[in-house]
């Protein structure tokens, strides 16, 4: 078989590096395969099909389908290559990576209905946004948060709504304000968490806890060194390392701290 130039070079660079590498006892093209197919296993129990997986692994899906079940008349592969296992134990879903019927883990919807209660949302109100299922079940489930999965779908819209409404005040065009008044004295003899306190980075891990009140909430001081930092020269990326939180919840915190804080303070001097 005739090769190009590119592949002759690429060729040539491989075995270069298998060489450096076997010289430093660092070889080792291939490992077993039962963490990997362990993995990709529980990720088609989430709903995360094999061509989800292998669009952000880079790991072809006929691979994947010979680690599962083998290539007739040869079983299951017992090993596997390094760097496709090193990818496949890396991918972790997100919430939008999953079909909208699998079934995730719904402690952040729970703490979100919960959050919302606290300022006075009714689950009929939060219905109108959330559609995948009746307020009926929304209010199961945020009252007895027991519910172990939701679908996706419906923790996708609790928390695509909740990052609209966790921190504005409730329209009183929406809820009469004795109702709402109600919903938050309710939420406060559950001793349900409030937004302000929940971190976004974190409020859907199952072992995360809420911060301890604080009388500046936590998007306004986000916000506030966010804005400093800038004028020192730093970017979003590395002022939200060091802040400790993704550059997305950096983001979310600086538009609400623009939103709520900034503008105000703009309508007062206009006043």
């Amino acid at each position: 078989m005739t090769r190009t130039a590119a592949q002759r070079a690429a060729k040539a660079h491989n075995q270069r590096r298998m060489r450096r590498l076997m010289a430093y006892g660092q070889w080792a093209p291939m490992v077993d395969a039962e963490p990997a197919r362990q993995h990709v296993i529980r990720l088609q129990r989430c709903g995360v099909a094999l061509h989800v997986q292998s669009a952000n692994t880079g790991v072809p899906v006929t691979t994947l389908c010979a680690l599962l079940y083998g290539k007739a008349p040869y079983p299951p592969s017992k090993r596997i290559r390094t760097e496709s296992a090193a990818a496949l134990l890396a991918f972790e879903p997100t919430l939008d990576d999953c079909p909208a019927g699998a079934r995730v883990d719904a402690t952040g919807s729970i703490r979100r209905l919960r959050a919302l209660a606290t300022l006075g949302w009714t689950t009929q109100a939060i219905s109108v946004h959330v559609t995948c299922v009746s307020a009926k079940t929304l209010e199961q489930l945020g009252r007895a948060g027991r519910t172990s999965k939701v679908t996706a779908q419906l923790a996708r819209e609790i928390r695509d709504f909740y990052a609209k409404a966790s921190h504005l005040p409730v329209p009183a065009d929406v809820i009469t304000p004795w109702i709402a008044e109600r919903r938050r004295n309710h939420a406060a003899r559950q001793g349900w968490v409030k937004p302000a306190l929940w971190d976004d980075d974190s409020i859907d891990d199952p072992a995360a806890e809420p911060g301890v009140a604080e009388h500046t909430p936590r998007y306004i001081a986000l916000g506030e060194d966010c804005l400093e930092l800038e004028r020192l020269g730093h970017t979003r990326q590395q002022i939200a390392e060091r802040l400790g939180v993704t550059r997305d919840g950096l983001q979310r915190a600086l538009s609400l701290y623009r939103k709520t804080v900034l503008d105000s303070n703009d309508m007062r001097k206009a006043a």
